[in-house]
């Protein structure tokens, strides 16, 4: 675009940025429009994601970001939100951890 519209100018031996032409550029291109003339309707499928990465699909969580991300959230309340979102990360990382079996527990309510 510098080169076609001659935004930079080269001023004393220093290039330097022209702001008026370059609003004369934009006011150009708003009159053409930027529009896309050739339209697509070829739906490109996002990447496959990693081995490692677990996407969860837990309402629940969606939620809290949801209120994570609100920009109106206080700063107190993110920071609680973000603790309560780390811990269903846990749960989520750890439900596949295989357990042992113990004998040795005594319950309250018996065996």
């Amino acid at each position: 675009l510098d080169m076609e519209s001659g935004v930079r100018s080269d001023v004393e031996g220093r290039d330097s940025f022209d702001v008026v032409k370059a609003l004369v550029v934009c006011k150009a291109l708003e009159a053409e429009g930027w529009e896309d003339s050739v339209a697509c309707d070829v739906e490109v499928p996002p990447p496959p994601l990693p081995a490692n990465v677990k996407v969860s699909g837990h309402p629940l969580l969606a939620h809290k970001l949801t209120l994570m991300r609100d920009q109106a959230t206080p700063a107190r309340e993110f920071r609680s939100l973000l603790r309560e979102v780390t811990f269903h990360v846990g749960y989520e990382a750890t439900a596949g951890i295989r357990t042992a079996r113990r004998s040795d527990v005594v319950s309250p309510g018996g065996p």
